[in-house]
């Protein structure tokens, strides 16, 4: 049994480290290659319009005998349009784009609906979930290539940072950077934005010390309703460059803005683009369109339990045992759950007599 005496000499302790941190942020604050820029917003300027691109996946079931796992993914595509005389944000399209793939690690294959896909390399039990994510993104950047080309003269507002990809051959994410290039040229030839937006960022591009986040805590204070942005000089392979906004005096954090194609627009204008999309009176601040995306991206995993439910019903209509069915539950990222065997089978219980313990289904 770990002892109060040792809890307090390792609390001692991360104070002591907390305080050192501080101290080497705040003196390396001034070598630091940022500057604020204020900007003021015109509410009655015209906007471009906006479709704003966020994605989540959630794991359904994996084989607890053999590497088999179902997964399901929504990209949600968020349409907006500018009112700029009443200064409104208007509604043009929410649409949603869900896949769901039955992954066999062993014979290499993914099996979505009727089409098949090939995996082109080993996938261990280790680095599945990590694939999977990987999946979903690569949905997401498939919906917003497929925006890009078939829309002039909007705005992209993709959920991410984009900060730590590069083209480089041997760089982990080249396939995502390859994506991304696809969307830039495509952006490029109709006239698009494309800006990565991050809601939270615990990048350390700024310092090595601490994260972005908190090292603009000490900026902030020193800005105190400030609306603007600081630059950020980290060289990135993408040459269009990174900033830090705060988009309204009352903003309740920063927002991570990449700026992946931007056409003949200075950073004002950009910064001017996403605060008149950022007035709402809950969240003032924060992008709103991004914010409805995530509200409609997330049901993926908020509604896991109906869609196990429903699965589960299915499987047993196709001859698979109970206990393969109930020992192949996880929680949305894949881990198999723990709870005792009696608490599962209430669950298939419910299934086997028709009842289910959430409501609604999904699309």
């Amino acid at each position: 049994m770990i002892t109060l005496n040792k809890l307090k000499q390792a609390a001692t302790a991360v104070r002591q480290y907390y305080t050192n941190f501080d101290v080497k942020v705040r003196s390396s604050i001034d070598i630091l290659n940022l500057r604020a820029v204020p900007v003021s917003i015109d509410y009655n300027a015209p906007a471009r319009e906006v479709i704003s691109i966020d994605g989540s996946y959630s794991v359904l079931w994996r084989s607890p005998r053999y590497p088999i796992w179902v997964a399901a993914a929504r990209t949600a595509m968020i349409h907006r349009r500018y009112d700029n005389e009443n200064i409104k944000i208007r509604e043009v399209a929410n649409k949603y784009r869900d896949v769901l793939e039955v992954i066999n690690t062993h014979e290499k294959t993914i099996l979505s609906g009727d089409s098949m896909e090939v995996i082109d390399k080993d996938i261990s039990d280790v680095d599945i979930q990590n694939f999977i994510h990987a999946r979903s993104i690569k949905c997401d950047l498939e919906t917003t290539l497929d925006i890009a080309q078939n829309h002039k003269n909007i705005a992209i507002f993709h959920d991410g940072s984009f900060a730590m990809i590069n083209s480089k051959e041997n760089s982990p994410r080249r396939e995502v950077w390859n994506a991304i290039k696809l969307i830039i040229d495509a952006c490029k030839e109709n006239g698009n934005v494309f800006i990565g937006l991050s809601k939270d960022s615990g990048l350390r591009t700024i310092n090595n010390i601490t994260n972005d986040e908190s090292l603009l805590e000490y900026y902030s204070r020193q800005h105190p309703n400030f609306t603007g942005y600081y630059l950020i000089d980290e060289g990135q392979t993408t040459g269009a460059g990174s900033c830090f906004a705060r988009l309204h005096p009352r903003a309740l954090k920063w927002m991570r803005l990449d700026f992946m194609y931007t056409p003949i627009m200075c950073i004002d204008e950009i910064i001017q683009l996403v605060a008149c999309y950022s007035q709402v009176n809950d969240l003032p601040g924060t992008p709103f369109p991004p914010l409805t995306a995530h509200e409609v991206a997330v049901k993926v995993r908020q509604y896991k339990e109906i869609a196990e439910q429903q699965f589960m019903k299915i499987l047993q209509k196709e001859g698979l045992t109970s206990n393969d069915i109930i020992a192949g539950l996880t929680d949305v990222n894949g881990n198999l759950l723990t709870g005792t065997f009696h608490q599962h089978l209430d669950k298939f219980t419910e299934v086997k007599k028709g009842k289910s313990p959430g409501a609604g289904t999904i699309n």
